[in-house]
């Protein structure tokens, strides 16, 4: 496969190798994209379904799985309310604590001009939220390095997400890592 500036430069390509080519355009932004000369056999080229369709295709994969996804979305705001909320408070605080961090290892900003802290604390939207900041912490859960861990906050967070109660969600969640934790304590 040979990449080209220009079109023409992609069929005179074709035509001196005297054979049968799909060229196709990469970026199309702006019309001097990178084009790509792939060299088929006739043969493909008959069995091939023709660029557009293939483009068409894709197309429609890529509109069905961002329609998935914004479909999954809205079952978990609505099964999970507030989660948006936390969620923003919590990405707050990190900005606001990289942000300290920050200015204490500049030697030449000793605090005169620190971060803004945010008015709001993650305990208080927790609080309000408590199955908003169950999802969360089977989140974290899901993250741990340990398989068995990650594999029980996985569980609760989809049992969660699906509408099951949070409180039993979480309370099966941490029997499990209590019951993985005891029989494998000599491991």
């Amino acid at each position: 496969m040979e990449t080209y500036k220009t079109i023409e430069e992609a069929r005179g390509h074709a035509k001196n190798k005297n054979i049968a080519t799909h060229i196709i355009q990469i970026d199309t932004k702006n019309e001097t994209g990178v084009y790509i000369c792939a060299k088929c056999s006739a043969e493909t080229l008959r069995k091939c379904k023709p660029i557009t369709e293939i483009k068409r295709i894709i197309g429609d994969v890529v509109d069905l799985a961002k329609e998935k996804y914004e479909e999954k979305e809205n079952k978990k705001q609505k099964n999970i309310p507030g989660l948006t909320e936390l969620e923003k408070i919590i990405m707050d605080w990190d900005y606001y604590q990289k942000g300290f961090r920050s200015m204490m290892e500049n030697e030449m900003n000793d605090g005169v001009f620190p971060p803004k802290r945010p008015e709001i604390e993650v305990a208080e939207v927790a609080k309000k939220y408590p199955a908003a900041a169950a999802y969360v912490k089977a989140g974290n859960w899901s993250m741990a390095s340990n398989l068995a861990k990650s594999a029980t906050g996985d569980k609760a967070k989809k049992a969660i997400e699906s509408g099951t109660n949070y409180k039993a969600a979480i309370t099966q969640m941490e029997k499990e890592w209590a019951a993985h934790c005891d029989k494998n304590k000599w491991n």
